[in-house]
């Protein structure tokens, strides 16, 4: 990674002016990516009585014992190359203004371009090594079963090829098989350059009542190439053999999105201030669902195509909040917010008619991204912080933090997979209750916190239908940390990450249809800290 910017601030007058241009590149290159494959086909008992772990067992375990049961299937190496150019620069003009006579008042305006380049270039060759190694039995090879495994000791890895074997072998792409379409699909350049340019003022209208209103103008230009991978199926009859066809594709998109917003403050005494707002804002779409490609997955009966014209996602936003400071350190706080959204993304799935991407992919599952039409969001949302001054004694170095959010969402234009639209659908991603706090202590030599954070369920990814809805399920995280001082230079401190161990779990439609788990256990870290400047 490397970053280069160069800045300034000038005052000619009553005239401000800031500027900064930059340039920043990132690659990253990963190389020599194996995997080696051994199949072997045996009856599997499938346990299900706890549905949020199930199980899947060999019915006779010498099956899954028996090495030489497991045939080579094959042996790959991946190379990746990404990179990634970004060119920005800014430039701000303030001046004084007074259009209410109550003075303190502002008047800014600047311009702003962001020129982005991201291209990936990958390759995937294959290896027949079945003469070699026709077996797991004749590879050197290591037990993964951890007893320690933290989903659970039931759930047993087995035995596989090892890592030192395989990163041994002699591969390169003079030995092995190129397979474009296991990499081309993947491959990418895309451009978006953003020229952007805003006006703005800040006025008090009364003693009490203050606005700042502004105008931002962004237009969005993108180019991107890809690949359009079509399988063709192998017809004797007509001298056609199996294959692929690969056909680079190229396309470009431009839109201008006009953003204005206000924001108003009322100070209703020296403690408590009056919040409105009213704004608009976008969303770009992500580069890998910009890409003109189309990947044909045959071992799942998949397509992914990608949608070069998707349009941004904007939003028009409300809120209105109240703020009441505490003599001492805290703060009570409320607000309620509304956001329309347009144009939001979400994955259109559907069934292939006819052999558009190749021969044998009718029926195929289409996956694109497609523009909903629109979304609505509701939400409140409650905090409160203090500090326990007012206790007795000890007590009085306690802390407090306590914030809820609450979040109803519905979404229009999500079609299922016959093309009918969904009803009755909450816009993906949005939970709808969230609870952070803590209980904190602080005295001169000693302080420590217990932080707890709770997020609901929500809908991560739309389906062709509601049972192939997946959701992420509810998370509870509980952390601790704490430090004391030894002297003033020298301080010990720990820290206690994930006490519950809570897991990242998906699951489809029912929390009982468990999809995928993932258990990273409890972190503790301690150590000392010394200030060497500390006087």
């Amino acid at each position: 990674m490397q970053n280069y910017t160069l800045g300034g601030n000038h005052l000619w007058g009553s005239l401000k002016l800031d500027w900064m241009a930059s340039y920043a590149k990132a690659s990253e290159e990963r190389l020599n990516e194996r995997y080696a494959e051994y199949e072997s086909e045996y009856i599997v008992n499938n346990d299900n009585s706890n549905p949020k772990y199930p199980i899947m067992t060999a019915a006779d375990p010498n099956d899954f014992n028996d090495l030489g049961s497991f045939e080579f299937g094959e042996v790959t190496n991946e190379n990746q190359y990404t990179d990634e150019e970004d060119m920005n620069f800014f430039v701000n003009f303030e001046l004084p203004a007074d259009f209410f006579g109550q003075g303190n008042g502002t008047v800014k305006f600047g311009a702003r371009g962001r020129f982005k380049t991201k291209e990936r270039d990958n390759d995937f060759f294959e290896y027949d090594l079945e003469d070699l190694y026709p077996s797991l039995a004749d590879v050197p090879t290591k037990i993964y079963t951890d007893p320690d495994y933290l989903a659970g000791s039931k759930y047993q890895a087995g035995t596989f090829a090892s890592e030192e074997w395989l990163g041994s072998l002699d591969l390169n792409s003079t030995n092995g098989e190129d397979v474009p379409d296991e990499y081309l699909p993947g491959n990418f350049k895309v451009k978006e350059n953003v020229w952007a340019a805003y006006a703005m003022f800040n006025q008090k209208l009364t003693d009490k009542l203050s606005v700042l209103a502004g105008l931002r103008v962004e237009n969005t230009k993108l180019e991107s190439d890809g690949n359009r991978v079509i399988y063709i199926e192998e017809d004797e009859d007509n001298g056609i053999e199996e294959g692929i066809e690969v056909q680079p594709v190229s396309d470009e998109n431009s839109y201008t999105n006009v953003l204005p917003g206000v924001h108003f403050k009322y100070d209703v005494d020296n403690s408590t201030i009056l919040r409105f707002a009213w704004t608009n804002t976008l969303a770009r779409p992500n580069y890998s669902d910009l890409i003109p490609r189309a990947e044909i997955i045959n071992e799942d009966a998949e397509v992914v195509v990608g949608n070069p014209e998707l349009d941004p996602t904007t939003s028009m936003n409300f809120d209105l909040n109240a703020e009441h400071y505490f003599e001492s350190v805290g703060i009570i706080s409320g607000g309620v917010f509304y956001k329309k959204i347009n144009d939001f993304i979400y994955t259109f799935i559907t069934e292939a008619q006819d052999d558009t991407f190749g021969s044998g992919t009718t029926g195929y599952d289409v996956f694109q991204p497609l523009n909903g039409d629109s979304a609505s969001i509701f939400g409140a949302e409650l905090s409160f912080q203090r500090q326990l001054d007012f206790l007795p004694g000890f007590a009085r170095n306690f802390s407090i933090y306590l914030n809820y959010t609450y979040l109803t969402s519905s979404a229009d234009g999500i079609r299922n997979e016959d093309g009918d639209e969904r009803t009755d659908l909450d816009l993906p991603n949005t939970a709808p209750n969230m609870f952070n706090g803590s209980l904190g202590y602080a005295d001169r030599r000693f302080s420590a916190r217990l932080s707890a954070n709770f997020s609901d369920s929500y809908i991560d990814e739309i389906g062709g239908n509601a049972f192939e809805d997946r959701y992420y399920d509810t998370q509870f995280f509980l952390d601790f940390n704490a430090s004391f001082a030894i002297n003033k230079n020298l301080r010990i401190y720990t820290d206690v990450n994930n006490i519950t161990n809570q897991p990242l779990r998906y699951f489809q439609a029912v929390k009982e249809r468990t999809q995928q788990a993932e258990f990273y256990s409890t972190r503790w870290t301690f150590g000392l800290k010394y200030d060497l400047f500390k006087k």
